[in-house]
């Protein structure tokens, strides 16, 4: 997969606009794995959380379904990530109203105010930075509050 794409899965007939939405993600191969949250295709509106297995984590919102340019809303390294290939991480966000608050293995990590998309699908990503990229994503748990 060349490094200026990514690939993703979207749970296309539910709506979510208050919500904790939790996936175990494990990188197999390659750089960053993540969800993907209030995807509204109609207005080409997402964000997106991933982490990397170096330790990073990134929050976007992309404002092009191409995803060609997204605005970094977020972004550091947490030593709550498992770093390396092969190891089993939990992300989350809890999104209520324009709060979305990011945890990485059960730690709150950040949270942002942003308005920008208020709701819409779920899902699962896998980026490659510079390497072919495969990722697991297990167990996703969505609750509506």
């Amino acid at each position: 997969m060349p490094s200026t794409f990514f690939a993703w899965c979207i749970e296309q007939s539910i709506d979510f606009s208050n919500f904790l939405y939790q996936v175990q993600l494990t990188i197999a191969k390659g750089d960053y794995g993540g969800i993907i949250f209030r995807e509204n295709y109609a207005n080409t509106i997402f964000y997106h959380f991933y982490i990397g297995q170096d330790g990073s984590y990134n929050l976007f919102l992309y404002q092009d379904i191409k995803g060609q340019q997204g605005e970094l809303l977020q972004s550091g390294h947490s030593s709550a990530i498992n770093t390396g290939l092969n190891q089993t991480n939990l992300i989350a966000v809890l999104a209520s109203g324009n709060n979305l608050y990011l945890y990485i293995n059960k730690q709150f990590v950040t949270n942002i105010s942003d308005g920008t998309s208020r709701s819409g699908l779920i899902g699962v990503i896998a980026l490659p930075n510079n390497n072919p990229t495969e990722v697991v994503a297990s167990n996703a748990q969505v609750w509506k509050l």
